[in-house]
């Protein structure tokens, strides 16, 4: 998830670039690793839910618990289920 989070939205972009001045990418972009299965979705969900954070004095807040909740619930994660979804985006949150 970490690569994603550094790289995924410039990988593309920076292969292209790399390409068109015949450089090297670094080993970074390079090593993708491969992500279980499943686990992209909560990146996806991570991703939306970024424009939920609240702004402070000292820079963007940590995603709120009812963002959280409401988008668990529109996609049905209840119980352990949205138990799990917590704790993983809190996860990615803290990185």
């Amino acid at each position: 998830m970490r690569w994603r989070l550094d790289w995924g939205s410039r990988a593309d972009w920076l292969a292209g670039a790399a390409a068109e001045r015949g450089a090297d990418l670094p080993a970074a972009v390079l090593d993708e690793p491969d992500l279980a299965p499943g686990l992209g979705w909560y990146l996806d969900a991570f991703a939306e839910l970024g424009s939920c954070r609240p702004m402070a004095m000292s820079g963007l807040g940590p995603i709120p618990w009812l963002a959280l909740d409401a988008y668990a619930r529109r996609h049905g994660l209840l119980g352990e289920d949205f138990e799990d979804f917590a704790v993983l985006i809190a996860a990615l949150d803290a990185t």
